[in-house]
């Protein structure tokens, strides 16, 4: 479902295999996002581009994937089509999940924190 797009020390960089982010889906992301977490990878960025919707059982996947990342962890978002990024203001998600452009002004703002 995901690939590693690109590694900074600390930070992880994946693309979210699109084009939905469901309760048919959710479960293998969830998989997928937490394995890397157990191997210690606890701030992610997400790259969104080629998710076009995405329901209440792939945001409540990210939730549970942001909590499982710990006190000093992260999941960031970025390129959140129009669609998705509607979803995220509806529910408030966008306020509890950082949402960037790209992937550069994440990874630089996760880089100051």
């Amino acid at each position: 479902m995901d690939q590693v797009a690109a590694k900074t020390d600390a930070i992880m960089v994946l693309n979210v295999s699109g084009p939905r982010l469901d309760a048919v889906n959710a479960p293998a992301f969830r998989e997928t996002i937490g394995a890397v977490i157990d191997r210690g990878h606890n701030r992610i960025i997400l790259n969104f581009a080629a998710v076009q919707s995405i329901d209440s059982s792939g945001i409540g996947v990210l939730v549970g994937l942001l909590k499982r990342t710990g006190r000093f962890g992260d999941i960031v978002l970025t390129q959140l089509t129009p669609t998705v990024q509607k979803v995220f203001k509806l529910t408030r998600m966008d306020r509890i999940f950082s949402i960037f452009p790209d992937a550069a002004s994440a990874l630089a703002a996760l880089e100051e924190s």
